[in-house]
């Protein structure tokens, strides 16, 4: 039942854009799997107009804030088309880094066994359906912060700040043994169009001279358009060769704060 209500909910919206660097939704083997991986990404597509609407009416503009109403509206999507998946904030990841959290992450509800109730949904080892990392893309982020959505702080010798959202999957602080993940930029200043440059220019420099000698940047970390697109949201799609294992595909969604909704 609640697999022919996720089948409804993508068969009235726009399907999951192709890419140059893969198939968007490619969660595993499963089709099961894929149709549940792209109805989290249609669901935070049908949130977006709500969420910037209360977060302009609530001035929201730290990064915390913004995720927690996000995760909400979310959480009123699924609710509202009786999804089989939630949204939770912070999970909790084993394996080191100066954070052991990402922002936050979707879990497929677990079908009521006896003796134990529907949905565990405080349980950090559950295993995500995908991990979301947020950052704010705004000019007046102090210079040391600026290049978050990327990489973090780094002093030479050594980086004292691991805080780079498309670095953290790349070096595997999250995600170790995930195939995808995903990135929400909130957009405060400036435009679409000016932030990817900056990004792109950013990866440039580190393919050039990276920062941490361990991690080996290419073209490929560059974001790409994808052809997705809703209102305030632009989407983008990378891939991230790792130290270890295999590369991680990474499906980033820029939500254009500051465009005020009609």
């Amino acid at each position: 039942m609640l697999m022919r209500r996720l089948l409804n909910y993508l068969t009235k919206d726009t399907k999951v854009s192709q890419n140059p660097h893969t198939p968007l939704g490619s969660f595993g083997d499963s089709k099961t799997k894929v149709e549940t991986f792209s109805g989290v990404f249609q669901c935070l597509r049908n949130s977006i107009l709500d969420f910037v609407k209360e977060a302009r009416e609530q001035s929201l503009w730290d990064e915390p804030n913004l995720t927690q109403l996000l995760v909400q509206n979310l959480m009123d999507e699924v609710k509202e088309e009786w999804l089989p998946f939630y949204f939770l904030r912070e999970n909790l990841e084993r394996g080191g880094g100066n954070s052991p959290s990402n922002d936050f992450a979707a879990y497929m509800f677990r079908p009521k066994r006896r003796n134990q109730p529907r949905q565990d949904e405080q349980n950090p080892t559950r295993i995500p359906i995908i991990r979301f990392e947020a950052k704010r893309l705004d000019n007046r982020i102090p210079p040391s912060r600026m290049k978050e959505y990327a990489i973090g702080s780094y002093a030479k010798p050594q980086k004292p700040e691991n805080t780079g959202g498309i670095e953290r999957f790349k070096n595997l602080t999250h995600g170790r043994n995930d195939s995808d993940a995903a990135l929400v930029a909130y957009i405060q200043t400036d435009d679409v169009s000016t932030w990817l440059s900056k990004v792109n220019s950013w990866i440039d420099a580190e393919i050039a001279y990276p920062n941490d000698p361990v991690l080996v940047w290419q073209e490929e970390d560059k974001l790409l358009e994808a052809t997705a697109k809703s209102l305030f949201l632009d989407e983008f799609t990378s891939r991230s060769q790792r130290p270890l294992g295999a590369p991680i595909h990474l499906h980033h969604f820029w939500i254009r704060m500051y465009q005020a909704p009609t």
